[in-house]
């Protein structure tokens, strides 16, 4: 259960921190959404990928 929890926590780094990085930059550029944009569909490619193969792990180490 505590995997699943860091998963989850996992997650949400993975995409809440580009996203800040993201908006950060838009505003020092004045370039609106497209650091924004880019930097979340970045964080989403890595929570998922990321999520995916911790899941892989946990299902992996229940079979045994």
């Amino acid at each position: 259960a505590f995997r699943l929890v860091g998963i989850g926590f996992y997650f949400v780094v993975s995409i809440l921190i580009p996203l800040l990085l993201g908006m950060k930059i838009d505003e020092k550029l004045d370039s609106d959404p497209i650091f924004t944009i880019l930097m979340l569909v970045f964080g989403l490619i890595i929570a998922f990928v990321g999520a995916y193969r911790q899941i892989q792990e946990v299902v992996k180490n229940k079979h045994r």
